[in-house]
């Protein structure tokens, strides 16, 4: 029996993938977060035309497990540029990753297995020697498990606001030891200037 059924009505923007220019045009995977309806998906599909038109032509592998960015049909939308279909296993590592997820740098710390996209986290417990040569009244400390798959995470704030983390690596480390990560703001104003400035930001980890 049919309880009920959901239709996703959606839509190509192009040209919000140029707002990241620096970074798409580099190596890093990529990892573009956000809480629900802010436009990570509208985002990654102009990324993917972005990356297959102009960064790497005829290149381009998609993984589209849901059918949200390129539809159900057996070509792709014409959104998606050249970009291809995925349909087999990857032939070797080193493949630079584009990809989106639900939360926030924050949740992404604190979820058991997503936090495995930045590294993992690790509870250990130190000896007293060292809590009291660093002055740690706790001996519990968090520490990265292991590389982060994705060396910039973009945190989708909304439409058109953005916060980028660089270096996901030290950042992971510098939010695990209690101290503020580095990052970059980024907001498009009401005449579509872009702006971007670096901030400090607090992560609240609780060991």
């Amino acid at each position: 029996m049919l309880v009920g059924l959901t239709i996703r009505i959606e839509r190509e923007i192009y040209g919000i993938a140029e707002r990241f220019l620096d970074i798409l045009s580099g190596s890093d995977s990529i990892l573009f977060v956000g809480a629900p309806n802010v436009g990570k998906t509208a985002l990654l599909r102009d990324v993917c035309n972005f990356l297959a038109e102009r960064v790497w032509p005829k290149l381009l592998s998609l993984l589209d497990s849901t059918q949200e960015l390129g539809g159900g049909g057996a070509v792709p939308h014409k959104c998606l540029g050249r970009t291809r279909v995925f349909g087999g296993r990857f032939g070797k590592w080193g493949v630079r990753l584009v990809a989106t997820t639900h939360g926030s740098f924050q949740d992404l710390l604190l979820h058991k297995d997503k936090s495995t996209l930045l590294g993992g986290v690790n509870q250990v417990v130190i000896t007293d020697e060292t809590a009291k040569e660093k002055a740690i009244f706790s001996k519990i400390r968090l520490q990265r498990k292991q590389i982060p798959m994705f060396e910039t995470v973009d945190e989708v704030l909304g439409k058109a606001e953005y916060r980028i983390i660089r270096d996901v690596q030290t950042n992971v480390d510098l939010a695990l030891s209690g101290s503020a990560i580095r990052a970059e703001g980024r907001f498009i104003d009401a005449n579509g200037i872009l702006f971007a400035e670096f901030e400090e930001v607090t992560v609240d980890i609780v060991a």
